[in-house]
C-alpha cells in the first residue's frame, strides 16, 4: 500500500479537475482505503466552494490615495 505522501500529487490533481485517468482510479482508490485523505479532500472540496469575496467600492480609490501618497520619511 502506497503512502499519503505518494498519493498526494494523484489526489491535488484529481480535485483539481487536472488528473490523468489513471491518477484519478489511484487516488479514488486511495480515497477508499483512507479516511484521514478523505476528510482532507472533501475539507479542500468545501472550501473551493465558497464564494470569492468582491473587494470593496472603495479599495480601488483607496488603493490610488495610498499610491500618490508620499512615503514618510523613517524614523
Amino acid at each position: 500500500m502506497m503512502t499519503c505522501q505518494e498519493f498526494a500529487v494523484d489526489i491535488a490533481d484529481t480535485l483539481a479537475g487536472s488528473a490523468t485517468p489513471a491518477a484519478r482510479a489511484r487516488a479514488e482508490a486511495h480515497f477508499g482505503e483512507c479516511s484521514s485523505c478523505r476528510a482532507n479532500a472533501a475539507l479542500w472540496q468545501a472550501l473551493g466552494d465558497l464564494p470569492a469575496d468582491a473587494p470593496s467600492p472603495a479599495l480601488q480609490v483607496k488603493f490610488g490615495r495610498h499610491l500618490s501618497g508620499t512615503p514618510s520619511a523613517p524614523r
